[in-house]
């Protein structure tokens, strides 16, 4: 059952990042010949503005839910970090629970929404705004999919709780970490110093 599951989360994971690798690159390449068009030839494509907004919108919503699967929204886990580990769990389940829950209201009511907009379409490039806003449910459909997923790998590899602690969170108990060794070794040499001048006046 693990290996099934994690192997699924494999899969979803290369698809989500290999559309976003695309995404990426279309978007530079669409800015790279707005800017050569417009600067050397002193002209443009009609919109162009508009798909990059779309395609910028796209990386939005496929990044914030790909940031979910890997834990790396901003959070504040100062108070989880001093919670003991069962308790720690209980915490990080019904977050994920209530994240799950706010992002299934959400893919569940936007699908009748994208059925109500299909009929209206971009003046400029006459892209049906469905288009432009399937990212919804497909993003929020993943992040419940990966809240569904992060609160089973944390049960089956409980070491996983530490990725739960934000980055900046690791890298200012680091620097503290780093801190209390300075001034530790800069008191060590103190007494040190100390005591040679005493050995001295004697």
């Amino acid at each position: 059952m693990n290996r099934t599951v994690q192997k699924v989360d494999r899969i979803v994971n290369r698809i989500v990042d290999f559309v976003l690798m695309v995404l990426f690159i279309m978007i530079f390449l669409m800015v790279f010949n707005q800017v050569v068009l417009r600067y050397i030839f002193n002209t443009s494509i009609m919109g162009t503005a508009e798909v990059f907004t779309m395609l910028f919108t796209y990386c939005s919503a496929l990044g914030a839910a790909s940031m979910l699967r890997h834990r790396e929204h901003i959070k504040i886990a100062v108070f989880l970090d001093k919670l003991p580990l069962k308790v720690k769990k209980v915490v990080v389940t019904i977050n994920y629970i209530l994240i799950g829950i706010f992002c299934f209201f959400v893919f569940k009511e936007s699908l009748p929404w994208l059925n109500s907009i299909k009929t209206f379409r971009s003046q400029v490039t006459g892209i049906s705004r469905a288009v432009e806003s399937i990212t919804i449910p497909i993003a929020f459909g993943l992040m419940v999919f990966y809240c569904i997923y992060n609160i089973f790998i944390i049960y089956l590899n409980p070491e996983e709780l530490h990725l739960e602690s934000s980055e900046a969170d690791l890298e200012v108990k680091e620097l503290l970490q780093e801190a209390e060794e300075a001034d530790r070794i800069a008191r060590e040499r103190e007494e040190r110093e100390k005591n040679n001048d005493q050995g001295d006046l004697s």
